[in-house]
């Protein structure tokens, strides 16, 4: 990690910054229809890949989550040169492979922490589910339907928080990896301190971005080829803004990100 970056990250977590929540969803738009074309194309082979590696047996669902990352890179790289207004091709979708073992060890970590934060709530079901097993009444559909209406949402809620959080709070680790050549760890770090400054807003941003991916459903599903590609756009719109995407944008002066 450069002590640029470093410097970058620790000016916006001692100063803060505003996050231009409705700018970011413009923006989004704006470097799609750039290259909605394109977009819409690599969409279309990143859905049948994922289809292609879910067809392997046995180990497709690994497959498909090692590919995941450098696959997904893809968008935000090509989002780059066009905020940039540097050349490109459609080959450039695929650079996110330069990146393989960072991603995959991102992944990894990612994956393996979501995991352990996900366990508090596994065990509220899991131990519902255990006590039907003993009841031997787990192979009674309506007695399960009955289990998962009677679960304590209260407690589901609470034991959801860790997962919700790391969740939210790690997703800027793709991009310190992409674009500031970050360790895995260093990067998730990174991600963590800068969203927890304004968790509830990045938690908001990503359900609206969200609500407009799924709104796509809308012609037959068809609309989802427009609409999903622009979640990745949102993305790194906002943190282009915020962090920035090359050493031209890390300056010293953060002013520009500082809450007035």
């Amino acid at each position: 990690m450069t002590n640029r970056i470093t410097s970058k990250v620790d000016d916006l977590l001692s100063d803060g910054y505003d996050f231009k929540f409705s700018e970011y969803i413009s923006e989004g738009f704006s470097i799609l229809n750039k290259n909605v074309g394109g977009f819409i194309g690599y969409f279309g082979v990143f859905v049948i890949i994922n289809m292609a590696t879910s067809s392997i047996p046995y180990l497709g669902d690994i497959v498909g989550m090692v590919i995941s990352y450098p696959l997904t890179a893809g968008f935000y790289l090509v989002a780059s040169r066009i905020s940039k207004n540097e050349t490109y091709e459609f080959g450039n979708f695929f650079d996110g492979f330069q990146l393989f073992v960072p991603l995959l060890i991102l992944m990894i970590f990612t994956t393996l922490i979501s995991v352990a934060a996900a366990l508090p709530m596994l065990a509220v079901v899991g131990f519902e589910l255990f006590e039907l097993f003993i009841g031997g009444l787990a192979n009674d559909p309506a007695t399960i339907l009955e289990m998962f209406e009677s679960l304590s949402y209260p407690l589901l809620f609470l034991t959801a928080i860790p997962f919700v959080y790391i969740s939210i709070a790690y997703g800027w680790a793709p991009f310190f990896v992409i674009f500031h050549k970050m360790s895995a760890w260093e990067a998730m770090e990174a991600s963590r301190k800068v969203i927890t400054k304004q968790w509830f807003i990045f938690l908001g941003f990503g359900f609206v971005i969200a609500l407009i991916g799924i709104s796509g459903i809308i012609a037959l599903g068809v609309g989802l080829l427009y609409t999903i590609p622009f979640i990745y756009c949102a993305l790194y719109a906002a943190f282009n803004d915020v962090v920035g995407t090359s050493e031209e944008d890390i300056k010293d002066d953060v002013i520009d990100h500082l809450v007035v």
